[in-house]
């Protein structure tokens, strides 16, 4: 409680020279929210300490009296440490005797507290009981006999055994464990802490080694630091753990008395991940999957340490579950570790726990030959609030410190996950073997998901619903949990809809109306073009060659674009629509860029790219006044050569294409308006009634205009009246025909 109050008192200091009251208020509250955290922390702790072992077997006891043996055969104990030991002693006795041992060790216990006292024979004394006491514990030990290890040992020994520790480390370990668990331990080393003790000094004496190993033994660069089994502290105190501690997993796993390697490494990193995919579910990735999966291999099979894989790309592309399949691919176990990875027990571990998490997962699979680590959120080593670092200390990693101790050597194949790769320093960067770009899976690998997600929750939906579903950017893990919602709130595929489209959203932002799936359907009848375009789609679909192109020219509202996604839908292939105006900036190159990143999103999404409005952007070069313009039309037609999947382009104005721009088309479409049989027959499709005699009149309509004048009888009312829509129609066509005028002065 201590700490916490600690913690508060000085935020609260640092808080007081915010000048700004309003800001001040702010940041206090944020305090306050960080101290009852801290609370609940230390009342957890408080919990987990009750767990604490206070009555020991006779193993333990065995253990315990070596420990004293080590203490009374010590010269740098002094004559007022001897003391502290013949205190402690009378306080616990039960943590050592065994038979009828008890009578004596009191007698010689009052003896030399009565020396002490009187100040007279103390040394002549203390040399007699010093014999006598190690004489006595050695005879308890030998009263113990050969007895089992105690569940404790067990543990310990499969710690040691899992990470190939020598005598010496384990000596060391054993006490460092023994002290944070057993309350005797931790009472006698403390009392050697009052006396200036220092804990290189008290390790020292207990378990008999020398100083100067002991030092060496509890560097960074020594085996139990780096393996992660001990934590280094820099805490001011008497604790043994103020400066040697152990993690909070390992006191675990020792309290639930892990008895073999297999079980430590399941309790501290659980089972290994499992993946709901397979394989092919990420043919979007191609060639850069197949290398990565033969590398891990290799590597494995070669023992090959220092192997760090990043995997980068926004929120909701699949990275998580690409390795899940990528584990499952090569028959390898796949442990999670990162700042993400939260212990319902303890909470959110700061950096430092969870990096010596790492080393220590890294420690007990090292000799594992089929496991591959994957560390979620990289993000949060290297990003932290200000406000958080400034209240608890808890600053950013270096990337010089976080590339020597975690990239150089490790020896278990690591996964690093991260969303923007724009954080990490380039010496991090430099020192990874291979990074990747996670991008959005294709409508095909979609598809893959979404059946697999459906058939595993039994789900039975309409061939509608699931077309709608299959069209949404989304991850397998953003189905599964829209899916899980669905059920639990018993809706149906609205509630799917609806959970994953809140997901897109809020990785993506709101996704524009007019980007919504279209509500009727594409209609070939409806549709007047120069070309057979029913054949055009029959003979691109049996065509292996998808790299071609299409000009879609003609009045607006003619189809054009409806005909584009009728054709990307029967190619098995998403649209991804550009206009002008999603394009086109006032800033001196950023046109080119935003049209580089188009087709590079294409690319990346396999998806049947269409420029809307490709006159502003395919201008023709010879009447441009800027030199941005002819510039913009360039980038274009450099990309339109090199672009490996379909795209096209429509424009209401043919004539105003660069030249050049015409011959990179592989076809060219003139749409025109609806013949008088198409008139007749659009009327009927949009208004569900016959055509009156003065339809025939019309010859200048386009399904568009069908469709703005249904949109405004459903709004009057006139749906019904066919003479009504009649002259609606007449109406429209009117508007095309009336003249422009003429802006600015004429010359006559």
């Amino acid at each position: 409680m201590y700490d916490a109050y600690s913690f508060y008192t000085l935020s609260i200091k640092k808080l007081q020279a915010v000048n700004t009251p309003n800001l001040q208020t702010s940041l206090i509250q944020q305090v306050c929210k960080l101290f009852d955290n801290r609370i609940c922390q230390i009342f957890k702790l408080r919990q987990h300490n009750k767990r604490r072992f206070y009555l020991i077997d006779d193993f333990e006891k065995k253990v315990m009296c070596g420990y004293l043996i080590n203490l009374f055969r010590a010269p740098q104990t002094t004559p007022q440490l001897f003391l502290e030991i013949c205190e402690w002693l009378e306080d616990h006795l039960e943590d050592i005797i065994v038979g009828g041992n008890s009578k004596k060790i009191w007698g010689m216990l009052d003896d030399y507290k009565e020396a002490a006292t009187e100040h007279s024979g103390v040394k002549l004394r203390q040399k007699k009981i010093r014999i006598e006491m190690i004489s006595l514990l050695a005879k308890i030990i030998y009263e113990c006999g050969d007895n089992q290890s105690s569940p404790l040992e067990t543990a310990l020994n499969a710690f040691g055994q899992g990470l190939k520790l020598d005598a010496d480390d384990q000596r060391i370990f054993n006490l460092i464990a023994r002290y944070k668990i057993y309350k005797g331990v931790n009472n006698l080393s403390n009392r050697f802490g009052k006396n200036n003790g220092t804990p290189l000094q008290i390790i020292s004496l207990f378990t008999g080694l020398n100083k100067q190993i002991v030092s060496s033994r509890l560097k960074n660069s020594g085996g139990l630091v780096s393996s992660g089994l001990i934590q280094l502290q820099n805490h001011k105190g008497i604790c043994l753990t103020d400066s040697f501690d152990i993690p909070e997993p390992i006191a675990d796993a020792l309290l639930n008395s892990c008895d073999s390697p297999y079980d430590i490494r399941t309790h501290i990193l659980g089972l290994p991940l499992q993946s709901e995919l397979d394989w092919n579910d990420f043919s979007h990735l191609s060639d850069s999957r197949s290398r990565l999966s033969s590398f891990l291999q290799n590597s494995l099979q070669q023992n090959q340490t220092g192997i760090n894989v990043l995997l980068w790309g926004a929120s909701g592309t699949g990275k998580t579950e690409f390795c899940k399949t990528l584990a499952q691919q090569i028959n390898c176990s796949l442990y999670a570790v990162g700042i993400g990875e939260t212990d319902d027990e303890w909470g959110n571990p700061n950096r430092i726990e969870q990096l010596n998490i790492m080393r220590l997962t890294q420690s007990l699979l090292r000799y594992q030959n089929d496991s591959l680590l994957m560390f979620d959120e990289l993000d949060d080593l290297f990003v932290q609030s200000e406000f958080h670092s400034f209240l608890t200390g808890d600053l950013p990693l270096s990337p010089k410190v976080f590339t020597n101790r975690f990239l150089e050597n490790n020896p278990v194949p690591t996964i690093w996950i991260i969303n923007d790769v724009s954080v990490l320093d380039k010496t991090i960067l430099q020192k990874m073997s291979l990074i990747l770009e996670i991008k959005s899976p294709p409508k095909s690998s979609r598809e893959g998901a979404w059946n697999k997600i459906i058939a595993k929750h039994k789900l039975k939906l309409p061939d509608t619903a699931v077309t709608e579903l299959m069209s949404l950017d989304a991850s397998a893990a953003i189905i599964d949990n829209a899916v899980r919602f669905s059920q639990i709130n018993g809706q149906g595929t609205d509630d799917i809809l609806f959970a994953t489209r809140g997901v897109i959203n809020a990785i993506n932002g709101p996704t524009k109306q007019d980007e919504k799936p279209q509500q009727s359907p594409y209609c070939s009848d409806l549709v007047n073009a120069d070309m057979d375009l029913n054949a055009l789609v029959t003979q691109l679909k049996q065509s292996e060659q998808h790299q071609f192109s299409l000009c879609l020219y003609g009045p607006p509202g003619t189809g054009k674009t409806e005909y584009v996604k009728h054709l990307a839908d029967q190619l098995g292939m998403e649209v991804l629509v550009k206009r002008a105006s999603d394009l086109i900036s006032s800033l001196v190159g950023k046109t080119e860029q935003k049209i580089a990143a188009a087709f590079k999103e294409a690319q990346d999404k396999e998806s049947f790219l269409i420029f809307d409005e490709a006159d502003s952007l395919l201008g023709d070069r010879n009447h441009a006044r800027h030199s941005w313009e002819i510039s913009q039309v360039n980038e274009m037609l450099t990309w339109m050569e090199s672009h490996p999947l379909p795209f096209a382009c429509t424009t209401n104005l043919m004539k105003r294409l660069d030249q050049a721009s015409l011959r990179r088309f592989t076809f060219k479409v003139g749409f025109r308006a609806l013949t008088q049989n198409q008139t007749l027959l659009a009327f009927s499709e949009f208004f569900g009634v016959s055509a009156p005699i003065t339809a025939n009149d019309f010859s200048d309509l386009t399904p568009g205009d069908f469709a703005v004048v249904r949109k405004k009888a459903e709004i009057i009312g006139t749906l019904d009246n066919p003479e009504e829509l009649a002259r609606m129609l007449k109406l429209e066509s009117s508007v095309k025909k009336s003249p422009t005028k003429q802006i600015g002065f004429a010359i006559h």
